[in-house]
């Protein structure tokens, strides 16, 4: 399953390497497009965060709880994860498995699972992962075995490159304030203080 998996994402990239010009309004417009099962916040959210990620990356994972608090205490953020693979194999399958699981309303539940999980995440366990987060396994392997998840996972990355980054976790905050930690991880202040600047500049 994960050799077809990353195989099928493979044959995507393929498809999609003669279209990597965006327009850069096309891109910040399709950042934040996304079904509600995918985002989390208030209706009223006033400031959208999509941080990309890749489940093998021990820096996202270190960042998660960070991002969730700030976003917790900030209270007015759309906060929007957009999943990528380059670290592997599992990598791609964790990505499909989360988005398998948003078809039962699940994501965040599994996204949170597979961040905590990922070092022993595979296929053999995955149902019981998945279980943990609430999810149906079973219905779980009937979406990947459907095997249109990849594409997801292709746009994520077709928008990703379109920015012009090439790390992860990168946080895309209010649209226009790309910001890639480096040399250190922030904190949750430095996530308010990021949160607060791009409302400033939208103003």
């Amino acid at each position: 399953m994960i050799k077809n998996i990353v195989l099928g994402v493979l044959c995507l990239a393929i498809a999609f390497v003669g279209y990597q010009i965006f327009d850069a309004y096309r891109v910040r417009g399709a950042l934040a497009d996304v079904e509600a099962p995918l985002q989390t916040g208030p209706q009223d959210a006033d400031l959208e965060v999509v941080e990309f990620l890749d489940y093998g990356c021990p820096y996202c994972r270190e960042a998660h709880p960070t991002i969730m608090e700030a976003v917790q205490r900030d209270g007015r953020v759309r906060y929007i994860p957009r999943p990528v693979a380059f670290l592997g194999p599992e990598s791609a399958y964790a990505a499909v498995v989360a988005y398998a699981a948003a078809q039962q309303d699940k994501f965040f539940e599994m996204h949170d699972a597979l961040i905590r999980n990922f070092d022993n995440f595979n296929e053999t366990t995955m149902p019981n992962i998945a279980a943990q987060a609430g999810a149906d396994p079973a219905l779980i392997q009937q979406q990947l075995d459907k095997g249109y998840l990849q594409e997801q996972v292709l746009e994520n990355l077709d928008l990703f490159e379109a920015m012009g980054t090439n790390a992860t976790p990168t946080f895309v905050i209010g649209g226009d304030m790309i910001y890639v930690p480096e040399g250190r991880m922030p904190s949750v202040d430095d996530f308010l203080e990021m949160f607060n600047k791009a409302r400033g500049e939208a103003q």
